[in-house]
């Protein structure tokens, strides 16, 4: 069982394909999280 030669990706590359995945769909996520915070902020400091 050669795990280099084998065509299907091995666990390790599944997992760090996931991994970084993860880690994109986080940076979206925290980016968006930021503008809504921002957003909610803004009109309280308003008043």
């Amino acid at each position: 069982m050669e795990p280099t030669h084998s065509p299907e990706p091995t666990h390790a590359d599944i997992q760090q394909k996931v991994v970084t995945q993860l880690k994109e769909s986080r940076r979206r996520i925290e980016g968006e999280l930021q503008k809504v915070i921002i957003g909610q902020k803004a009109p309280i400091e308003e008043i």
